[in-house]
This record gives structure tokens, C-alpha cells and sequence, in this order.
């Protein structure tokens, strides 16, 4: 009989601990959800919203927005004709040819580049004229006093189209990569497709109009370069204006810290005018 009351004190006893804890779950939950109303509430009071599409940027016309111009409408797109722009905007990265982007760090021989803003560390433009030659741009060594000079006029042979439509379509007040505008945003398209084909379409972009701002400048072409800056800084505003995909967020940084180098590649070497160190202000204070 002892050993059944204990037992039975035991069973009754824990019977009471999980009631309190179910208890306890229960207050919790009821206590978390009203604080949770609340701070939706808050939030939407304060001009906020819950609404999946209200990242997206707002659907402009076409002939307002830089996304739209030849050159890049349909980067977006899962077609065939999405598929050749992309593999335009690779050609003029000079990211299709099957060899890898120079870069000094990439030879064992050439000491790294360090962080940091020294004129020592300016891109080595030498490196582009084998890679130039191998990809068919130029077609012998040039004389290392017209290396910029060459390599800036086989790259113009190649792209100076695309760069001038660029160029023109960069003074549009708007920049969005379609389809993020609300008005081709597709529900049953996951929101991380996004950041595959068209995202590296733009990188590779930015990277060729990086090279040619590079060029422009060691050519004494300022206004050229500068006009790369600008396209630099719309296409990076166009990735990002899906502000709900992270990744497109990280290729628009990935685009801004690009269109850095020309900008302080000029500064140091007093490439840039008064009206164009005016113009690179108001640019990125307007960031």
C-alpha cells in the first residue's frame, strides 16, 4: 500500500509538472503572438509592408529606364534571345573566350597586390596583351609606350557600339533589370532564379566597362571614362532594385566596388577635371 501511494504521488506529481510546463507553452505562445501583433503593427504604421511584391521596384516606361535599352533588355529572361544578350554582355566582359581574366595575383612570379590605395597598386594593363592576343582583339605586341593606345582601340573595334549605347542610355532617370519591376514579376518564379544567369551577365559587364574606363583614362580620354562610371553606377542601382534579393544586393556591391577603381585611378593620377570630380561627387552622394 506504501509503495502504491508513492506511486501514486510520483504519477501525480508529474503529471502536474507537465501541466504547468503545457501551461507555460500555452502563456508563451499567446504572450509571443500578441507581441508579434504589435510589432506588425508598428512596423506597418511606420510605412512598412508585409506584401511579398513591395521589394520590388516600381514599374517604370521603358523609355525612362536604363534596364530597357537594347543592350540589356532580356537579361533577364529564360529564352533564347535572354540567352544571346547574356552571351553579349560576356563578349564584351571578355568572358567567354575560355581564358581566365588577368590578374597579377594569378602568377606566382608577381607579388600580390596589397589593400590599400598606393599608386603602386594600379591594375597592370600589361597583362591584357597576350590575354588580347588570345582572344583574337589584337593580333601582335604592341610597343609597351602605345600598349593603352592599342589595347583601347581593339577593344573599341570590338565594343565601342555597345559602350556608346551604354553611354546613352546611362542619362535615363531610371535604372531596373526586368523582370524585378512589380509589372513583370512572375509568382510562380522562385525568388532565388534571380540571382543565376542575369546577375553574372551584369558582372561581367561591369567588369568590361571597368576595363575600358581603365583604358579611357591612361589614353587621356577622362570623358570617356567617366561616362563608364555612370553606366557602372546604373547598372549597379538596376541589380539592386530588387531590394528582397540578397544576392542582387552582393553583385551591386560586387559593381560599385568596379566602378571605384577608374574613379580612384583618375584621382590619383590628376586624370579627372574640376567639372568631372563636381559630377563623381553628386553621383555617389546620391547613393
Amino acid at each position: 500500500m506504501i509503495f502504491k501511494s508513492k506511486t501514486r504521488v510520483i504519477l501525480a506529481l508529474l503529471g502536474l509538472v507537465v501541466l504547468c510546463l503545457i501551461g507555460f507553452v500555452i502563456l508563451e505562445k499567446v504572450l509571443g503572438n500578441n507581441r508579434v501583433e504589435k510589432a506588425r503593427a508598428a512596423y506597418i504604421a511606420d510605412g512598412g509592408s508585409f506584401d511579398r511584391t513591395s521589394g520590388f521596384a516600381e514599374p517604370v516606361p521603358d523609355d525612362e529606364n536604363f534596364g530597357a535599352i537594347p543592350l540589356l533588355n532580356g537579361i533577364t529572361a529564360e529564352t533564347p534571345a535572354g540567352d544571346l544578350v547574356r552571351d553579349k554582355l560576356a563578349e564584351i566582359g571578355l568572358n567567354k573566350s575560355g581564358h581566365s581574366w588577368p590578374r597579377p595575383d594569378k602568377d606566382k612570379r608577381k607579388p600580390k597586390r596589397k589593400h590599400g590605395h598606393e599608386l603602386r597598386q594600379k591594375r597592370d594593363l600589361a597583362l591584357f596583351e597576350s590575354f588580347f592576343i588570345d582572344i583574337g582583339l589584337l593580333t601582335s605586341a604592341s610597343d609597351p609606350a602605345q600598349l593603352e593606345a592599342k589595347l583601347f582601340d581593339a577593344y573599341e573595334s570590338a565594343h565601342g557600339t555597345s559602350f556608346a549605347e551604354l553611354h546613352a542610355g546611362s542619362s535615363r532617370p531610371s535604372a531596373v533589370l526586368l523582370p524585378l519591376a512589380v509589372d513583370r514579376y512572375d509568382p510562380q518564379r522562385l525568388m532565388w532564379s534571380l540571382s543565376n544567369k542575369e546577375l553574372r551577365g551584369a558582372q561581367n559587364l561591369a567588369k568590361g566597362l571597368m576595363l575600358h574606363a581603365h583604358l579611357a583614362l591612361r589614353t587621356d580620354r577622362s570623358d570617356v571614362a567617366l561616362a563608364d562610371v555612370r553606366s557602372m553606377n546604373q547598372l549597379a542601382v538596376a541589380v539592386q532594385a530588387d531590394g528582397s534579393n540578397l544576392i542582387a544586393h552582393l553583385v551591386g556591391i560586387a559593381i560599385n566596388s568596379m566602378l571605384l577603381e577608374p574613379t580612384w585611378e583618375g584621382i590619383a593620377d590628376h586624370r579627372w577635371t574640376e567639372a568631372q570630380l563636381k559630377e563623381l561627387q553628386s553621383l555617389f552622394l546620391a547613393r
